[in-house]
């Protein structure tokens, strides 16, 4: 394994406080030939959301088309898209070319019902009857419409375990980190910060 870290500044002035980021890059080699994994079942559920509008929402299209492009033929991807209404832009499926046209013409949009977009991934990744089912949110996770309150939508969460987990991605530094951390806790699955 290689890592690699970058940070978003070379110079600080001693001064003031500042905030540092970084990215952590692992580099790990590639499996061993004839190795095969259990095929992917994968709701990715993008907030595209006014809160999302601008750089938030590129990249989050950038990571949602990196994974379509990676996904194997035995894989299944589905895409829904939320902001004060919920849209399923692509159902679960082997279309991954499909995928990466449709993530392109996502635009923004108004409120959050974050609730709603990640229930209907939980709902198109229910449908398979095999493989290792997975629901990856990305969103800034300013819940604004549908279920809001953090003990409900942790609740939903709990409920969902058995049926497929969820990994959060917070996009911006505003993003509601304790709940996407809960609600990834919760199912069974992990959280992250782009």
């Amino acid at each position: 394994m290689k890592p690699t870290i970058s940070f978003d500044h070379e110079l600080l002035s001693i001064e003031t406080d500042h905030d540092v980021h970084c990215m952590f890059e692992l580099q790990v080699p590639a499996p061993p030939e004839g190795d095969a994994r259990a095929p992917l079942r994968i709701a990715l559920v993008l907030d595209r959301s006014g809160s999302m509008n601008g750089r938030k929402l590129e990249i989050a299209k950038q990571c949602a088309n990196f994974l379509a492009r990676r996904l194997l033929p035995s894989d299944m991807l589905s895409v829904v898209t939320f902001d004060d209404t919920v849209d399923l832009v692509v159902p679960l499926g082997d279309a991954h070319d499909q995928a990466g046209a449709a993530i392109e013409q996502i635009h923004p949009g108004g409120q959050t019902n974050l609730s709603g977009g990640w229930l209907k991934g939980l709902e198109e990744v229910r449908r398979a009857a095999d493989g290792v089912r997975r629901v990856i949110l990305l969103t800034d996770g300013q819940a604004n419409q549908g279920v809001t309150d953090r003990d409900q939508l942790t609740s939903l969460a709990t409920g969902t375990r058995e049926h497929a987990a969820t990994t959060t991605i917070g996009f911006g530094e505003g993003f509601d980190a304790d709940l996407l951390a809960s609600i990834a806790d919760k199912s069974g699955g992990a959280a992250y910060f782009a």
